[in-house]
């Protein structure tokens, strides 16, 4: 919780993930320099902060996913020790997947899209940013509090 808020104040001061934006900027310059041509950085850079945003929805929307689906199976067998980290691979390009299908979908719509783009694109990281904040705060504090108000109930 405490990278989240990291995560959201910096969202809220900077409009920008500073790891994020590091990240992408490391991984762009080791790709084949037909690639980099073709996606520059701003826009390999918004894709690997929209798969950074599918990774943390999906771990608020189902919390065990990746414990379970590859931690489990690395602890079955030893088959599972070299299948797991495989599993992790296939989840990154399905989440991979999924965002190339939202941007494609966002494509389809053509001058519209862009238009949207446009007018939230200073506005929405700084409000993604609060709400984290928000999200992060509640989150700390229920950790902290709910066992404990959970035992005291029973």
């Amino acid at each position: 919780m405490i990278w989240l808020a990291w995560q959201g104040l910096s969202l809220t001061i900077h409009g920008e993930i500073h790891e994020i934006k590091f990240l992408a900027k490391n991984i762009h310059q080791r790709l084949p320099k037909s690639y980099r041509e073709w996606r520059l950085l701003p826009d390999f850079s918004r894709d690997v902060s929209l798969g950074h945003w599918l990774a943390w929805i999906s771990w608020f929307a189902f919390p065990l996913m990746i414990p379970q689906g590859i931690g489990s199976l690395a602890s079955a067998s030893l088959t599972g020790v070299f299948l797991a980290p495989l599993n992790l691979i296939a989840h990154c390009l399905i989440a991979g997947m999924v965002i190339l299908i939202l941007r494609s979908i966002a494509t389809i719509m053509g001058p519209i899209s862009r238009l949207i783009g446009i007018l939230g694109h200073n506005e929405s990281p700084r409000l993604w940013g609060s709400l984290l904040i928000g999200m992060a705060t509640w989150s700390a504090i229920w950790l902290l509090i709910g066992p404990i108000s959970n035992t005291l109930f029973l």
